[in-house]
């Protein structure tokens, strides 16, 4: 009951910091563009620095930064690659896993009714878009 207790009470603060600070956190909006960039690119170094205390990282954001920069002026969605770059590593260990299980027999993981149900959800995201356009243009 601690816990819950402990999350209650800081839910019930946070509400009350939001309600009382929003006025001021709304100001962020009027800063002006050319200040405002630079001081999130120097947050997301110190927080990249932060993370391990390793130069690598910063140079790492960084070059995923540019990169985001070339996708996004290019026409690339930047949030996708954002995610594939943060679950990446968790979807590879758990295939890992899942293939340890089923002694490296990847097609035994599509017989589990659930893992088919994500595939046909997957297909239907990434071709679904396609398949649509196409019977819409064959109808008219």
């Amino acid at each position: 009951y601690q816990i819950f207790g402990a999350m209650l009470l800081a839910n019930l603060m946070f509400m009350a910091m939001g309600l009382y600070a929003s006025k001021l956190f709304a100001r962020i909006s009027l800063v002006p563009r050319q200040m405002l960039w630079p001081i999130v690119f120097a947050l997301a170094m110190i927080g990249a620095y932060s993370l391990s205390s390793s130069l690598l990282d910063v140079w790492i954001a960084l070059i995923f930064g540019v990169i985001g920069f070339f996708a996004r002026r290019h026409g690339f969605a930047v949030a996708p690659i954002a995610v594939g770059l943060i679950l990446g590593e968790m979807v590879e260990s758990n295939l890992q896993n899942s293939l340890k299980m089923f002694e490296g027999e990847w097609w035994l993981i599509l017989t589990q009714p659930l893992a088919a149900l994500f595939l046909v959800f997957a297909f239907l995201g990434l071709c679904g878009p396609t398949i649509f356009r196409w019977i819409l243009k064959r109808g008219d």
